[in-house]
């Protein structure tokens, strides 16, 4: 499986398509190793960078000055059940949809847990309290009561995590969310899924609302590498830490070798099967305590 991220975020100039890449000045990029190209404000590119990346299953985000990205050039799903998946998905039983996002939610604090004993050696019992108290729909909020407990642990008492504050530790995490968010994307039309028909998330504006559903446990996978970076005496989104957050899609999820990148496919493909099936139990795996350690 292609996971391989192309940053363009610095490029200045024009790329080119060619059989079966990209030309970035002299330099040929095989489609087939990618899976997300980041293309910044002063790059020039055409209809053949969009029908290569629809024929390789790539995804293209457009980032703006900031280097964060705003938009994503994805494909038509080619999926033989896209029909009946977008049915499903469509009608959706509440019952399922709670319980859809109780296993996310629940799956969500355990990897908090497992982020802080990577990160800080930590073991917060309450953690794993608030993750067995979690039922259906989550109506006692505990993702919110895990997140009081959680933040103040990785990043200290002061932190505040606001998206829209320019702070260095709340920049990394909106870049790598939303990396991490654009992997997710990819997966979700992948599979024949429309990504606006959420679980949980459902403003009428969020074109991406089921990835902002899905992509809840695997937040704490970019809040590892955020608090690396910070140890690391970090302070903006320079090229070196781009590369590091871009990189979330092939750290290490599974005991067995797994990556980010393909828990997060094979998550996909669980809630389609989900949503098709009737009896179908929808589970979601945990970041494993061998991984990291």
């Amino acid at each position: 499986m292609k996971w391989q991220i192309v940053d363009l975020l610095d490029f200045e100039g024009e790329i080119h398509a060619v059989r079966g890449g990209l030309l970035i000045n002299e330099t040929r990029v095989p489609l087939q190793d990618v899976g997300t190209v980041l293309l910044g404000s002063k790059c020039r590119w055409g209809y053949g960078l969009v029908s290569h990346a629809a024929k390789f299953d790539v995804a293209v985000l457009m980032c703006d000055w900031r280097m964060v990205p705003i938009s994503v050039l994805l494909h038509w799903s080619n999926n033989t059940r896209v029909g009946a998946r977008q049915r499903a998905q469509a009608n959706l039983s509440v019952p399922k949809q709670k319980q859809a996002w109780k296993a996310l939610v629940e799956t969500k604090i355990r990897n908090q847990a497992q982020c802080l004993k990577f990160a800080q050696g930590l073991d917060v019992p309450r953690l794993r309290e608030l993750a067995r108290m979690v039922r259906s729909g989550d109506l006692s909020n505990c993702e919110a009561q895990a997140a009081l407990v959680y933040w103040g642990q990785i990043y200290g008492s002061e932190f505040r995590r606001v998206q829209e504050m320019e702070d260095a530790t709340n920049s990394f995490l909106n870049y790598g969310y939303t990396i991490l968010r654009g992997v997710v994307v990819r997966s979700i039309v992948s599979h024949g899924l429309w990504p606006a028909l959420g679980v949980f998330h459902r403003h009428r504006a969020n074109e991406f609302a089921l990835a902002d559903d899905l992509v809840e446990p695997f937040r704490p996978c970019v809040d590892l590498l955020v608090h690396q970076l910070i140890q690391m005496g970090s302070t903006e989104v320079d090229k070196s830490v781009r590369r590091k957050l871009a990189s979330v899609g092939q750290q290490r999820y599974g005991a067995s070798g797994e990556t980010v990148a393909t828990a997060i496919d094979d998550l996909c493909s669980r809630y389609a099967n989900y949503v098709e099936g009737d009896g179908v139990r929808f589970t979601v795996s945990r970041w494993s305590p061998d991984t990291n350690g």
